[in-house]
C-alpha cells in the first residue's frame, strides 16, 4: 500500500493511462482498478473476469464487465479496438501466458503488464531459510490454494520480450516496503518485489508475436501441400530429368533412411534423404 492507503501498482497504472482512453482490463477481479480509472481518468473502460464473485462486484460498482476465460483468447474483439489493454497481477495465474500476451497486442495499441517478481530477495531468503513456498503481499497464498501457476522473474520476462520481439517502452519496479515505493536503484531482479505491469510494450516485427502461431500453422499446411505435390511428380525416363525430379523430392519429402543402395544418391551405403545431403547428389551428377 502507498502512504495514502491505496495500492502502489494501481497508482502507477493511473499515471500511465491517459485521460479518456479506451481501456480493457483483463482479469479485472473485483473491479477496483477499473473503477479508479473510470472515476479519475474518465476512461471508456470494460473488463473481463472469470469468477462469479468478481463479476458481481464489478456489476455492483456499475462497471461494464464480461465473464470469460482470457486463456481462450479475445476472439470477440477486433484488432486495435482498445487504446490500452491491462493485465495487472494476473499473468502468473493464466494457463496460456503466450496466448494472452499475443491477444493483448492484437487487440490493443499498447499493453500494460504487471506481475510479482519471483526472484525478489525476500522470496529467495524465505525459501532458503524455511524451505517452504514463499509468501509476500503480492503473493499471499499458500501452495495448496494459490491461483498462480506460472511464476517468473523480471529477467525471465525481459528474455521473453527479447525472444519474441517485444519492445518495452517503460519499466517501473515496485516494492511494498515503506508503504510502497518505486525503485530506482540497481539489480531490480533482486530488489524489486514486482515489475508492475507498468511496462508499456508493443510488437517490433509487424505483429510477429501476435501472428507467429498462425503463421507457423499456415506454413505447415503449405509444406504438406508441397510434399503431396512433389511426391506426385512423374519421374521422367530421361536420365537428366529423372535426377532433377528426385532431387526436388529430396528437398521437400520427409527424411527416411536409404536402403542398401539409395535411389536418390545412388550410393551403396545408408544415409538420409534430408536436404543437407542433396548437395552431394548435385556434385555427383
Amino acid at each position: 500500500m502507498s502512504p495514502g492507503g491505496t495500492r502502489i501498482d494501481h497508482d502507477i497504472i493511473l499515471e500511465l493511462v491517459p485521460r479518456g482512453a479506451k481501456v480493457l482490463d483483463l482479469g479485472c477481479g473485483d473491479g477496483s482498478l477499473l473503477e479508479k480509472l473510470v472515476r479519475t481518468k474518465e476512461v471508456r473502460g470494460s473488463g473481463i473476469e472469470i469468477s462469479d464473485e468478481g463479476v458481481r462486484s464489478c456489476i455492483e460498482k456499475g462497471l461494464a464487465v464480461l465473464q470469460g476465460d482470457i486463456d481462450e483468447g479475445l476472439r470477440d474483439y477486433p484488432d486495435r479496438s482498445f487504446d490500452y489493454i491491462i493485465l495487472n497481477q494476473t499473468l502468473q495465474a493464466v494457463k496460456k501466458p503466450d496466448v494472452v500476451l499475443g491477444e493483448m497486442l492484437r487487440v490493443g495499441e499498447k499493453a500494460v503488464v504487471g506481475f510479482p517478481n519471483f526472484a525478489y530477495w525476500k522470496m529467495r531468503m524465505y525459501l532458503l531459510a524455511r524451505g517452504r513456498m514463499p509468501k509476500t503481499e503480492f503473493l499471499p497464498y499458500d501452495w495448496y490454494n494459490t491461483p498462480n501457476i506460472h511464476f517468473c522473474s523480471i529477467e525471465d520476462f525481459d528474455a521473453y520480450c527479447e525472444r519474441f520481439g517485444l519492445r518495452v517502452e517503460r519499466r517501473i519496479y515496485l516494492s511494498n516496503e515503506r508503504g510502497g515505493r518505486v525503485l530506482r536503484g540497481v539489480q531490480p531482479n533482486l530488489f524489486a518485489e514486482a515489475l508492475n505491469a507498468c511496462c508499456l510494450f508493443r510488437a517490433l516485427r509487424v505483429d510477429s508475436f501476435v501472428t507467429y502461431r498462425g503463421a507457423v500453422a499456415q506454413l505447415g499446411e503449405r509444406l504438406n501441400g508441397i510434399q503431396e505435390a512433389v511426391g506426385s511428380i512423374p519421374i521422367s525416363s530421361t536420365r537428366k530429368n529423372k535426377g532433377l525430379g528426385r532431387r526436388i523430392q529430396a528437398l521437400f519429402l520427409p527424411a527416411t533412411d536409404c536402403g542398401p543402395v539409395c535411389t536418390v544418391c545412388a550410393r551403396g551405403k545408408r544415409r538420409s534423404h534430408a536436404a543437407r545431403n542433396v548437395k552431394s547428389t548435385w556434385m555427383a551428377s
